[in-house]
């Protein structure tokens, strides 16, 4: 006799971002059902393609090879390729320097000597911090159990500071630049915990083959990731469907939406973290604490691309930090396709997070193509007029970041709910948000839902002996 009610799925995901798609291709065998309430899919992965070229707006930089989204990628047939141009380039003032090695940047920008002792120590304590940062990092988890230790570890790393504390009083122009690089994460330098701080330059200004690096790319934009998830389970997704509930019935979860009531054995709830504080009922009191300390970093990018017919000053830059400007970084995204002959055109991307992203992203489209233009002009005065289309992309809840005393509250995000009938998933969980960490968290989610439907079969006599 069945101890189990027959539901309409065995899965249903609440979210179509990355965390939600990821989660569904891993439970591609069973009875699922994605919900996502905007019209499209792949949340914060985002791109726009015009012919040979293309911007990611959103998410840009792609895992190595042996991590989930590497693998993934693989499973898909995605071609990925490092990236071979530099990206510590840096632009100060209207002049872009690019030096061989990272350490020489203190002697070959325009600085005072009283900045450049400045930059060198501040340097010295940088290189230390993203040095402890790859030893953490260094070590393979062989299991999901080693992945929860291994991101305690991170969280808690430095997590009782700000950046700005720990990189202490800067002069001048230096204050500048550690305020650009910090605001990578979406957060200003006095937000920002020095741990996470570090942890974002060890993966996208250390060295390539460091451990959480992600000097990668996916040709033709990384929302191909997202249009070959959708290819393969787009029967199973519903989009411009906003879920209103989350009921967890004790032996089932019944989902309530638009007008519609489904059951599920289990559901994952991959949206952002206040999302599912809203649509779950009955979040367990620690946990709920835990979901309302995630913060969230705006950030504002804008495609630009260009007309040119020869070769460009930045051709071999893939990232420029641009301290100083109305814009913090400038990626060339045509860069990993310089190879042989090169082709006219082009397209970058400008990049301005925190806080002075969210008060920009309040002004007109055209307001922020001229704020921005004026920087990429002043530093690659070669593009006025040749500039053919600019598209501006906001992103009011952009990165995740961990701000100090986040660590307190890990312990009850890890934990969740007591039972596998409702998980969650999302790169929260993480004090940087990313496609790597919104993977591991959905691997996580499936192993939780995926034995509630083990059980749930023995119980109704459907898993066998």
């Amino acid at each position: 006799m069945s101890n189990s009610p027959v539901t309409d799925y065995d899965v249903v995901i609440v979210g179509g971002g990355i965390a939600g798609l990821f989660s569904a291709w891993r439970l591609r065998d069973r009875k699922i059902l994605i919900l996502e309430a905007d019209e499209r899919v792949g949340g914060r992965i985002k791109s726009v393609r015009r012919g040979d070229y293309w911007v990611n707006v959103g998410a840009h930089v792609f895992p190595h090879t042996d991590t989930h989204m590497g693998q993934l990628a693989i499973e898909l047939g995605l071609d990925v390729r490092q990236v071979k141009g530099s990206v510590t380039g840096m632009g100060l003032g209207a002049r872009i320097v690019d030096p061989a090695r990272v350490e020489m940047l203190p002697f070959v920008l325009p600085l005072t000597l009283r900045e450049r002792a400045s930059m060198i120590k501040a340097g010295l304590k940088l290189a230390l911090g993203v040095r402890q940062v790859n030893r953490i990092e260094d070590h393979q988890p062989q299991t999901p159990a080693d992945e929860v230790k291994q991101r305690h570890r991170l969280v808690e790393f430095r997590n009782d500071q700000t950046f700005e504390e720990y990189l202490g009083p800067l002069r001048g122009r230096v204050e500048s630049i550690f305020d650009c690089i910090a605001r990578r994460a979406a957060a200003d330098s006095y937000e920002v915990s020095s741990g996470t701080a570090l942890l974002c330059c060890a993966h996208v200004m250390g060295p390539k083959d460091a451990p959480g690096a992600t000097a990668r790319v996916v040709i033709g934009g990384t929302e191909e990731v997202v249009h070959a998830l959708h290819a393969r389970l787009g029967d199973h997704i519903r989009v411009g469907a906003p879920v209103e509930r989350v009921t967890d019935q004790g032996d089932h979860v019944e989902v309530r939406f638009l007008d519609e009531t489904v059951t599920a054995q289990s559901v994952i709830v991959a949206t952002p973290a206040h999302i599912a504080r809203d649509i779950i009922d009955d979040v367990p009191p620690p946990l709920d604490e835990a979901l309302r300390h995630v913060t969230h970093g705006a950030f504002l990018s804008m495609a630009i691309f260009t007309s040119e017919s020869g070769p460009l000053p930045i051709d071999d830059v893939y990232a420029v930090t641009t301290p100083g400007h109305e814009i913090d970084f400038l990626f060339n995204h045509a860069q990993v396709t310089r190879e042989g002959e090169r082709k006219s055109g082009g397209s970058l991307m400008c990049y301005r997070g925190g806080p002075r992203a969210a008060e920009l992203m309040a002004e007109s489209d055209e307001v922020i193509e001229r704020t921005f233009l004026r920087s990429v002009l002043e530093l690659v005065p070669q593009l006025r007029g040749k500039i053919t289309e600019t598209v501006v992309q906001r992103w009011p809840l952009g990165t995740i970041y961990a701000a100090p005393g986040r660590a307190a509250f890990q312990p009850a995000l890890e934990r969740g709910f007591d039972h596998g009938r409702i998980a969650l998933a999302g790169d929260y969980f993480d004090p940087l948000s990313g496609m790597e960490q919104a993977a591991r968290s959905s691997l996580r989610a499936v192993l939780r839902v995926s034995e509630n439907l083990r059980s749930a079969e023995v119980a109704s006599g459907r898993g066998g002996q």
